[in-house]
């Protein structure tokens, strides 16, 4: 008996050092916590860039809008940022300068071709942000950050 519960006991051991190491990250582990994904630095990088560029730097407006307010930890990386929205629907005005926006919200901004969707960004996983760009502060942008040649 005793060898049994040995037994039992070193194969729980063994999933959880697999659940917390080799599966941590991993989207078939249901009980791993969805931690951010690095691809979030990119998204923070490219807005902080963008307000370089803008003439109100660091003032200038960010509206982000993502259902149930899943937009966790960008208030914390962009709080350098003074004029930053926060929305859990498509606002009667979603128009700004820079827009993040959740990919679930479906929001197609750069339809009235007043913004470019710059990039999609992954928050966690199967999380995805759309970021729109006024096409002249994109302008800007590029000019400023021209593209590297490969």
């Amino acid at each position: 008996m005793g060898l049994l519960l040995l037994a039992g006991a070193g194969h729980l051991a063994w999933q959880a050092w697999q659940a917390s190491t080799t599966y941590a990250a991993d989207h078939r582990n249901p009980y791993v916590y969805a931690q951010t994904s690095p691809d979030l630095l990119r998204l923070v990088h490219q807005v902080e860039a963008l307000a370089q560029a803008h003439p109100q730097g660091p003032q200038m407006l960010l509206k982000v809008m993502a259902p149930d307010s899943d937009y966790w930890p960008l208030p914390w990386y962009l709080r350098n940022l003074s004029q930053v929205g926060w929305w859990d629907r498509l606002p009667a005005d979603p128009y700004a300068p820079v827009m993040i926006v959740s990919s679930q919200m479906q929001a197609a901004l750069d339809d009235q071709e007043t913004h470019v969707m710059a990039g999609y960004f992954q928050l966690r996983p199967k999380v995805f942000l759309e970021l729109y760009v006024d096409l002249n502060l994109w302008r800007d942008y590029l000019a400023k950050n021209p593209p590297k040649a490969d």
